[in-house]
């Protein structure tokens, strides 16, 4: 039956049932603590329950049965690693921080309109269920900037995150286009750049001759910031594959390299007319 027309709830409650039992079992048998691994299992089930529920579209049903399709895999995947869930008191009874928090990355899911972000909301919601240094108001952070960040600036940080794999040019950074999906791209790069923007950040250096403090405007220089750094780990933005970035990387190389040249043709003019 193709997933539009799966009844209301079917897809979500088939999962809740498989993160109560199994999963939770299984996270049981992996720390020796059946009450901790059957936490785990009832908070994520009883959500699903709750969004059975809640009146979704198939679409709306279909993202938030996606999201814990995929984290209760990233969940296994990780114990079967050799990492452990969290036993902080995040899942204590009345389980309040872990459903206040799984609610609050669900609720994105479900009117996420891109689809390609539901794997990395996924793998936000895996990444707290292991990590006992993320905070109630550290997730809630995370999750709100996941929700306002388009797929398009997710790619944008995932690049510089990986600059082995996706080197930026040695040119000034600016926004350029000869179309107008090209300048979506230059211009959405250089809003996330501080002080506009807050994920990525030109490094501070010294002129060369007096010493004075000023930034380091080349591309291929640019760093995350703080805020980068913990959306790119936490939303693991390091196994975007390289066939999604690749067209948004060619994309800011050519506009940037494009400004450059722009930018050297009026300076000649200039001269010349001088």
């Amino acid at each position: 039956m193709p997933e539009s027309e799966a009844p209301l709830g079917g897809v979500v409650s088939r999962i809740a049932s498989v993160l109560g039992s199994g999963l939770g079992a299984t996270v049981g048998a992996q720390a020796g603590d059946p009450v901790t691994g059957a936490m785990v299992g009832e908070t994520l089930a009883q959500l699903g329950d709750d969004f059975v529920q809640r009146v979704l579209s198939p679409r709306q049903e279909h993202r938030v049965a996606t999201v814990l399709d995929l984290a209760s895999e990233r969940i296994t995947e990780g114990i079967a690693d050799g990492n452990w869930i969290r036993d902080d008191g995040f899942f204590d009874a009345p389980h309040l921080d872990a459903t206040e928090v799984f609610e609050g990355v669900l609720l994105v899911a479900r009117d996420e309109n891109e689809a390609k972000k539901l794997p990395y909301l996924a793998n936000l919601l895996a990444d707290i269920s292991f990590d006992e240094n993320v905070t109630v108001d550290m997730a809630n952070l995370v999750i709100r900037e996941a929700e306002s960040m388009s797929w398009l600036q997710l790619c944008l940080l995932a690049i510089v995150s990986r600059p082995d794999d996706f080197p930026l040019p040695e040119v000034e950074t600016g926004t350029f286009g000869t179309s107008w999906g090209d300048w979506t791209v230059s211009d959405t790069f250089h809003s996330m750049i501080a002080p506009e923007g807050a994920y990525i950040y030109h490094p501070k250096k010294e002129t060369e001759h007096l010493g004075l403090a000023t930034y380091d405007l080349m591309m291929n220089h640019l760093k995350l910031t703080n805020r980068g750094m913990l959306l790119a780990g936490m939303l693991r933005l390091g196994t975007v594959p390289a066939t999604d970035l690749e067209s948004v990387h060619q994309t800011l190389v050519d506009t940037a390299q494009a400004r450059a040249k722009q930018n050297v043709d009026t300076r000649d003019e200039s001269e010349t007319e001088d």
